[in-house]
């Protein structure tokens, strides 16, 4: 895939720079690829450093933030498992694996659905608050057993 954005990405790319933009700095994570199906219902934008990668998924309006290391594939248009299948995982899970509390309760999805709350904004304002404890999950050498229990509580 190519590194600039197709024209339907751009509207979904610039929503995830200026929502994101400081802290994927602050993390050295730069834009790598994107990929827009059904007129930029569903898109996916990949960003990266050296040993992470973010991917940003939309989804008929659903948002989330995915986190793999650094082999974890650019899925293109093709679905995302977000409960580690594909190396990919979802922070908010992340989150709840290691926060050991729910984050997306059914009243904050309501809030979500009714526009109370903006998706963007709330993965980005988790994403600050977990970062440094998330990110180095995937660096290599980290011990790996996070994934187990992942797997246990999350896997379908």
């Amino acid at each position: 895939m190519s590194n600039e954005a197709t024209s339907d990405c751009l509207s979904f790319v610039g929503l995830v720079d200026n929502t994101f933009q400081d802290l994927f700095n602050r993390y050295g994570l730069v834009f790598c690829d994107c990929d827009c199906q059904r007129d930029g219902r569903e898109c996916v934008a990949l960003y990266r450093n050296t040993q992470h990668r973010v991917l940003l998924q939309l989804s008929d309006g659903d948002f989330a933030m995915l986190i793999g290391d650094a082999t974890a594939s650019f899925p293109g248009p093709y679905y995302v498992d977000r409960a580690g299948a594909d190396g990919w995982y979802a922070m908010f899970l992340l989150v709840e694996l290691l926060g050991g509390h729910r984050v997306w309760t059914p009243k904050r999805v309501k809030q979500f659905q009714r526009g109370e709350l903006d998706q963007y904004r709330f993965e980005a304002e988790l994403f600050a608050e977990w970062a440094d404890r998330l990110l180095p999950l995937f660096e290599p050498g980290h011990d790996q057993s996070w994934r187990e229990e992942f797997h246990r509580r999350f896997h379908v």
